[in-house]
């Protein structure tokens, strides 16, 4: 996506949470905005104690193409009914890894949950997980049953 926010850049760091505490070096990423990256790290920090369930495999064309709409959306909007939206790419790899996290929740609720949807350049397949400040209730797959 073209990058149109004048006063919100895009971000390159290098920056990761590691052992307690935070680390530069390692991969590179970029994020959509600058806003994005405050969040992405803001939630990255609390993710550690976050439930989640396992990642699962969706073609981004099924159910009348749900998730392609939402990788198509702008990374610097949320979607309808989603409070925030964090957008990160690793350009390093090859293909180019893409990672939109979709808050569902306010961040001072006190249940918060979020979506995240991994995708490769050109690819069909997205990588869907859930979590949530709350351990997932049954097996692993129940999320998306």
């Amino acid at each position: 996506h073209t990058h149109t926010i004048t006063d919100s850049p895009p971000v390159r760091s290098r920056i990761r949470h590691q052992g307690g505490g935070w680390a530069a070096g390692g991969q590179e990423s970029t994020d959509a905005s600058a806003s994005a990256f405050i969040m992405r790290i803001i939630l990255m920090n609390a993710e550690a104690i976050w439930g989640r369930t396992p990642w699962v495999r969706v073609d981004r064309h099924a159910h009348g193409g749900v998730l392609d709409g939402l990788l198509n959306q702008s990374p610097h909007q949320p979607p309808n009914g989603c409070t925030a939206v964090v957008a990160v790419r690793w350009d390093d790899d090859d293909p180019p890894i893409e990672l939109r996290q979709l808050l569902l929740t306010p961040l001072d609720s006190p249940f918060v949950a979020s979506i995240f949807l991994s995708t490769l350049a050109d690819a069909d397949i997205v990588l869907v997980s859930a979590r949530a400040t709350e351990p997932p209730v049954g097996d692993a797959s129940a999320a998306f049953k």
